[in-house]
């Protein structure tokens, strides 16, 4: 869970939003946290409602930033998904339809976009996926931009 009550990073999100820096997160990230919990309460865990409310009232607390998917971010993410159409390391073809498996890999590029585009790091456990994406925002930029920054979680 993360950020939310609970979550190993929640007093991280705390006190960042205390001293006026939340935590920054992408919308595509939102959305497939969203979704995550929504299908698990779908799915008889009733337990996820605390944290999906948690997340539907974090940004208008003031607890994470939720940064948008505009023009720059479309422009960059759909350069990125003609580069590569498909995850490199393919882990999830392991799990999921392969409609899902797309979804999933493209959210991914929006994520990673999001964050080169708005001159922010990026926190996951899935640096090899996320790598391929720093790379071709590079390519895509002759260079002259600054490489996402990608830190593990």
């Amino acid at each position: 869970m993360g950020l939310a009550p609970g979550g190993p990073q929640h007093g991280e999100a705390l006190a960042r939003a205390g001293a006026g820096d939340p935590v920054a997160i992408s919308s595509a990230t939102l959305a497939e946290i969203a979704f995550g919990l929504r299908q698990g309460i779908a799915g008889g865990h009733p337990d996820l409602a605390a944290p999906l409310a948690w997340w539907i009232g974090a940004e208008d607390l003031g607890l994470v930033d939720v940064l948008p998917i505009d023009g720059g971010v479309a422009v960059a993410a759909g350069q990125v998904r003609a580069l590569h159409r498909h995850p490199p390391t393919r882990r999830r073809a392991r799990r999921g339809a392969k409609s899902e498996n797309r979804v999933a890999w493209y959210h991914d590029i929006l994520i990673g976009c999001t964050a080169w585009a708005h001159g922010r790091s990026l926190r996951t456990a899935d640096r090899t996926d996320f790598e391929a994406i720093a790379e071709a925002l590079q390519t895509l930029s002759g260079g002259v931009a600054e490489r996402l920054a990608i830190m593990a979680d």
